[in-house]
């Protein structure tokens, strides 16, 4: 009968340790950093009228981050993008119009509302909705 001596004892529990790290450490590495970013999402910015309002300003995030402006859109409004985030990103929409009445505005991200809100006045309307990516 073999019996097992410490200096084998040891080698075999140093391999046995070595080949668990070994395989654990070749899983595969995530490209992405915290949380998935960057990554590409599908936004898209609404604005339609509850009552009497059929034109405003609008202003939005676009695709490089900047703000972009249409002055007096029609109503309903809609623009869909494609735009790389990184956590810590934020996009808005706003929307103005001197008329009174009410409107809604919806911000989507990924076909998800993440914001909306729905002012009136019996003046003029201006309102903000925004999102950021964590």
């Amino acid at each position: 009968m073999k019996t097992l001596t410490l200096k084998s004892y040891t080698l075999k529990l140093a391999a046995l340790f070595l080949g668990v790290v070994l395989f654990a450490s070749c899983s595969k590495d995530k490209k992405d950093g915290p949380g998935g970013y960057p990554k590409n999402v599908n936004i898209e910015y609404r604005v339609t009228s509850v009552a009497n309002v059929t034109f405003g300003d609008v202003d939005y995030t676009n695709e490089t981050g900047s703000s972009a402006t249409i002055d007096d859109a029609a109503l309903p409004f809609s623009k869909k993008i494609t735009k790389k985030v990184e956590a810590g990103d934020v996009i808005r929409l706003s929307f103005y119009t001197s008329t009174p009445g009410s409107v809604k505005l919806e911000l989507l991200v990924d076909g998800k509302v993440v914001d909306s809100k729905t002012p009136s006045s019996t003046s003029s309307i201006y309102e903000v909705v925004s999102y950021g990516f964590q």
